[in-house]
Formats: structure tokens, sequence, C-alpha cells
């Protein structure tokens, strides 16, 4: 975006990270106004290109900041589930639910390496540590070994 709209980066802010895997949307803020033919053409350069990224005026507000996300919304989709998991699923009624949702590398990995944060997670709940610590060095993550 900043590159496209020649802005800095410091132009542009936003409140958290998007999973590289998932279907998201994430509300930016653009210290300028861009008028709506340079979002036309900006959106139109950016689905020739596969990039898979829209923008979309929904209004004025203060900047978003790292950190300052007051929560998440997911819907999770259950694909290929056999006949008898999907009736089962379907007499399920949709449920709020609330939990912790940890970020960086230990939700997301590490782009380019082996995505093994949920084997790494199940190693642990498993209490297979051995496992677990191999995982972890093969996920990629230096902040604690090196």
């Amino acid at each position: 975006m900043s590159n496209f709209f020649a802005l800095s980066s410091s132009q542009i802010t936003y409140c958290g990270l998007k999973d590289e895997e998932g279907i998201t949307t994430q509300e930016v803020s653009i210290k300028v106004h861009i008028p709506d033919e340079a979002l036309e053409r900006f959106n139109a350069t950016m689905y020739a290109s596969s990039a898979y990224i829209e923008l979309t005026y929904i209004g004025q507000s203060n900047s978003q900041e790292i950190g300052k996300l007051l929560g998440n919304a997911f819907t999770v989709t259950l694909r290929n589930l056999s006949g008898d998991d999907a009736e089962a699923f379907s007499e399920i009624h949709k449920r709020d639910y609330a939990f912790l949702n940890y970020y960086d590398y230990q939700r997301f990995g590490i782009p380019g390496y082996p995505q093994v944060t949920h084997l790494l997670g199940k190693a642990l709940l498993d209490q297979d540590y051995q496992r677990a610590f191999k995982l972890y060095r093969l996920s990629g993550n230096t902040k604690l070994i090196q």
C-alpha cells in the first residue's frame, strides 16, 4: 500500500498481524485521504496480481496501533468431513466462545519454515517434552535457542 500510494510506512497503521493461511479482514488507518479512483486502481492492480488484497473505505477514526486491538472474531470452516461427522456438527448450534488468542511465532510459525506449531502444542499437552523440543527446533524459532 505504501509503495502504491507513495506513502511512508508511518502513514499506514494497523492493530495486528494476519495469518497468511487465513481469509481475513483487517482495518487499517491511512493518515491521508485516498481518492475513490485511486482505491479502485489499487484494487484492480491487486486483483490482477492475485495478491488478494482489497481496500474499502469505511470511515474516519483514530489511527490503529499494534497491541491495542480489543479482540478478534473467527468463523471456523470444517471441510472434507465424513457424512456422519457433518451430520453431528450440523446438530450443534452456533456458539460464541472466548479463549486466549496467542499471536506471533507461537500461533503463525515462521514464514519459510515447517508449520509445526500445532504439533508442538499437542506435544506439550501430551507432556512429550522431547518431541516438543524437536518440533521447536524444527520451527525455525531462534528466540530462545541459538
